[in-house]
């Protein structure tokens, strides 16, 4: 093999013959230069499918691998000649349209690569429908460099797999923002329980006619330092995707537990804590 058939390996994707992440972010280097110099705007367009994992782990790796073959031709299909379309990774696509008039150019492919997904997939015998996300960057709105380019694409990108399948994002900077917030909360999060951060308020049910106490439910707060209290619907979901969830229910579970046992032997009553463990398990 000669040299030059070594380099051009070097540059392409095995699987689907098409550019690699190292070839891209060198074709997308060089079309910001031009568009520098011709005061021009461009565009790119990250894609990531949807449930390729599923697909592997159900119809094994080599329908995956023909899906990604089959989704390459369609997606080619969608855009220009002089537009670049590159796989950096395993379940991702990145397209670059060097040259368009007006940022609307770039959703108008967006919309295409969905309508070529409105046809199945045949992967051993069964008809297979994909769906994909796509994230938008504009030069020179969004970044001057090859590098925060691809970085507010794959924002845009993770901002529309937050909206729900076949639907694409540009770039929005209120977003970085809300993403930044969001790793703030986690980290503090994790710190909550050990912290003793949490803390459970009794609300009384009462009997109308008598005016007695029938029962209490435990409603989990969070004393959040410069935050004040803040409410479960603040961050029960953040909780249920990192996993601390559990511990979290756990930690309520318990805490109510011992408070009516601690009420018992003060010598009050015995009545029922609702406890809503739904969300936690």
């Amino acid at each position: 093999m000669g040299r030059g058939a070594t380099k051009t390996a070097a540059y392409c994707d095995p699987l689907t013959g098409l550019p690699n992440r190292d070839f891209f972010f060198i074709s997308l280097t060089q079309a910001i230069a031009l568009a520098a110099r011709n005061r021009k705007v461009g565009a790119i367009l990250f894609v990531c499918v949807d449930r390729l994992k599923l697909i592997n782990d159900t119809l094994g790796e080599n329908c995956g691998n023909k899906l990604l073959q089959t989704l390459t031709r369609r997606l080619k299909a969608c855009v220009r000649r002089s537009d670049v379309v590159a796989r950096p990774g395993r379940d991702e696509f990145v397209i670059l349209l060097p040259e368009i008039r007006y940022a609307e150019d770039a959703a108008l492919i967006a919309r295409k690569i969905f309508a070529s997904l409105e046809k199945p997939f045949i992967l051993e015998r069964r008809r297979i429908f994909v769906s994909v996300n796509i994230g938008i960057s504009v030069y020179p709105n969004d970044g001057i460099t090859a590098k925060a380019l691809l970085s507010t694409s794959y924002t845009a990108m993770q901002q529309a797999r937050e909206a729900g399948r076949n639907t694409y994002q540009f770039y929005s900077s209120d977003f970085t923002k809300k993403a930044f917030e969001r790793m703030i909360m986690e980290n503090d999060l994790q710190l909550a329980l050990k912290r003793g951060e949490f803390k459970i308020h009794y609300q009384p049910q009462i009997n109308l006619r008598t005016g007695s106490v029938t029962g209490l439910e435990a409603l989990l707060r969070w004393e959040r330092p410069g935050s004040g209290l803040v409410y479960p619907n603040s961050f029960l979901n953040l909780a249920e995707e990192t996993g601390i969830i559990v511990q979290i229910g756990e930690w309520v579970l318990s805490t109510a537990c011992r408070q009516n046992k601690a009420w018992q032997k003060a010598g009050l009553r015995q009545v029922r804590v609702a406890v809503n463990i739904l969300r936690t398990w």
